[in-house]
């Protein structure tokens, strides 16, 4: 990618790790520099994607792939459900993944008192 925005005298910083908030940097930058209008992406069969359109697809899949949420649910030391979601947060996961026990176990999960 760097090779393709040298020319416009942009150098894309590469880390060892990256976050979903830096990735929406980057693309919104890239956005910017290329002129990436998402309207006038093309898609399926006989459509040739220009380069911009690749890398910037590239960087949102990766983003997403930052942006899930592993939820695992734990019941007398035992993984008894295990979800993922895109939500950033684990209060917006915990709703999900009741209701996912629910829809395997056929009842919510009762809270112990110790």
């Amino acid at each position: 990618m760097n090779n393709e925005l040298k020319y416009k005298g942009v150098k894309i910083q590469t880390n060892a790790e990256y976050t979903p908030e830096y990735l929406d940097e980057i693309l919104s930058r890239y956005k910017m520099v290329c002129n990436i209008d998402e309207g006038k992406f093309v898609y399926g069969r006989g459509h040739r994607k220009t380069v911009a359109q690749r890398y910037y697809e590239k960087l949102c899949k990766y983003r997403d792939k930052l942006s899930e949420n592993i939820q695992i649910g734990v019941a007398d030391e035992y993984i008894a459900v295990v979800d993922v979601n895109h939500f950033r947060s684990d209060m917006n996961c915990f709703e999900p993944l009741m209701e996912k026990f629910k829809s395997i176990y056929g009842f919510y999960p009762k809270q112990n008192h110790r």
